[in-house]
C-alpha cells in the first residue's frame, strides 16, 4: 500500500449518504477527471473558486493538504490562474469509476438513479455548479423576460436528467445540441 503525505479517508465513497458527498459526486461528474490508469482523482478550478476545492479536500482528507496553484505568466489574478486538488488513491479512483465517473467520462456518464431520492437535489446542484449556467433574456418585441437554465452533458445523461427534473419540479425542459454537447 502506498504511503500518503496526507491521510486519505479511503472509505469515503463507499456510501454516498450525505448532502456533501452527493454534491461532490455531481460536481465531479461535471468537472472532475478520474485518471484510473494512475489512480488519481483531479479537479482543477479557477483561482476564485479555491474554497470549493478546500471543502472537497475536507471531505477526503483528515488534514487539509496544500492545493496546487497554477499561475498564469502575467501579473495579477487572471481567469487562467487555477488551483488543483489531486487525490492519489487507486481505491478511490476505482470506486469513482463504479459510481459512474470512469476515466474519459464525458460521453459515458449516466444519471445515478441508485442515489437516494433525498440526495438527488444535492447531486444535481453539484453537477449544475460544475457544468451548468443560467441566463436572463428580454425579448425586444414584447419586453417579456425569460430565463434559461442549461446543463452541458452527453445525450443520454441529458435525457435522464430531463426525466428527473420534470418529475422533481414539474417543468418542461428541452434538450438542445451543440456539437457533441447536449
Amino acid at each position: 500500500m502506498a504511503k500518503h503525505k496526507y491521510k486519505i479517508k479511503l472509505d469515503i465513497l463507499d456510501n454516498i449518504d450525505s448532502e456533501k458527498k452527493a454534491y461532490f459526486l455531481g460536481f465531479f461528474y461535471a468537472d472532475g477527471y478520474n485518471n484510473q490508469t494512475q489512480g488519481k482523482l483531479v479537479i482543477r478550478l479557477q483561482a476564485r473558486d479555491k474554497q470549493i476545492l478546500e471543502e472537497f479536500s475536507d471531505i477526503f482528507f483528515f488534514e487539509r493538504p496544500k492545493l496546487y496553484y497554477i499561475l498564469n505568466k502575467t501579473n495579477g489574478l487572471k481567469k487562467s490562474d487555477s488551483y488543483t486538488l489531486c487525490i492519489t488513491s487507486r481505491k478511490l479512483s476505482d470506486k469513482m469509476g463504479t459510481l459512474g465517473a470512469p476515466q474519459c467520462k464525458s460521453f459515458f456518464i449516466r444519471f445515478p438513479f441508485w442515489l437516494d431520492d433525498d440526495l438527488l437535489r444535492f447531486f444535481i446542484r453539484g453537477y449544475f455548479d460544475g457544468d451548468g449556467s443560467c441566463s436572463r433574456y428580454k425579448r425586444k418585441r414584447n419586453n417579456v423576460v425569460s430565463y434559461q437554465i442549461c446543463f452541458a452533458c452527453n445525450e443520454i445523461f441529458a435525457k435522464q436528467l430531463k426525466l428527473v427534473l420534470n418529475d422533481l419540479i414539474n417543468l418542461n425542459f428541452k434538450i438542445c445540441k451543440s456539437g457533441n454537447i447536449f
